[in-house]
């Protein structure tokens, strides 16, 4: 409930979602994000974490052939779209589309 609550109001101001886990040891933990005393993640919240994978695969994808990311290395929010919900569709849209190309080319191999 509380992770709900906070990245719902986070989202709702324009902020993107992210998780991840923390693996910088020899212990074999799950990738996939847990809440507290490993509920799971609930699929709103789910839903915002995917959004902000895609938005971080987009922007990483735009700054790799030299064009405008997410925000600049000011920190600045790419120009030309109308608002930061806007923004953040479109490389929501443009990450799904990268990440699913990577997939298709993973299993290709």
């Amino acid at each position: 409930e509380v992770l709900s609550a906070y990245a719902t109001a986070l989202r709702e101001a324009g902020v993107v979602i992210t998780a991840g886990t923390e693996h910088n040891t020899r212990d074999r933990i799950p990738l996939a994000p847990r809440c507290l005393k490993g509920a799971a993640v609930p699929e709103g919240v789910a839903d915002m974490f995917w959004e902000g994978a895609c938005v971080v695969a987009a922007h990483a994808y735009r700054v790799a052939r030299g064009e405008a990311g997410f925000v600049d290395s000011d920190g600045l929010p790419c120009p030309g779209f109308p608002d930061a919900e806007a923004r953040i569709q479109a490389f929501r849209r443009l990450g799904e589309t990268v990440i699913g190309a990577y997939l298709r080319l993973a299993a290709s191999s």
